[in-house]
């Protein structure tokens, strides 16, 4: 499954070949063709296994002439036609949801993150100012004293002497 289906075309015939064409028939006969121009040795189909179903396709393979005789490879060589098994992705149908839950527990996640930076930012902060503040508040007011100038015998001497 996911893979291409190639398929290579080296035919002649008398009266020069036109077409080509790939015939896919599953188990529920469902088919699927498809038809290219033949343009010699190098003609190749490709078909995407993602555009059929899982099961079992069986393949014809027919070439058309110039003249529009259809020639297959049961006609010609008495061959049955070949089973190919398609191996249906099973992930694909789920994937979606599985990529939803995962984004929303990274969202989620993400979320918390974000939230507990804001708070622990903004509660953190106020924390670490609240002690300053009992400390600034708590500290009893210590009242200063008063210094008393010394008198100085020079400054008595002085204020004795000068009139009044």
């Amino acid at each position: 499954y996911g893979r291409n289906l190639v398929f290579s075309f080296n035919v002649s015939d008398t009266e020069g070949v036109s077409y080509v064409k790939i015939a896919l028939l599953n188990e529920n006969n469902e088919w699927f063709n498809i038809t290219r121009d033949y343009k010699g040795t190098n003609t190749e189909i490709t078909i995407r296994t993602v555009d059929l179903t899982g099961g079992i396709w069986y393949v014809y393979v027919y070439v058309i002439d110039t003249d529009g005789t259809v020639i297959s490879l049961i006609d010609d060589y008495d061959m049955a036609p070949q089973g190919i098994r398609i191996i249906p992705d099973v992930l694909s149908s789920y994937l979606p949801w599985i990529v939803f839950f995962v984004g929303l527990i990274i969202g989620v996640l993400a979320g918390i993150g974000v939230i507990y930076k804001y708070f622990k930012s903004k509660f953190g902060e106020s924390q670490a100012v609240s002690p300053k503040k009992r400390e600034t508040t708590s500290k009893k007011q210590v009242p200063k004293k008063k210094v008393k100038p010394k008198i100085v015998e020079e400054d008595l001497k002085e204020k004795r002497l000068s009139p009044l």
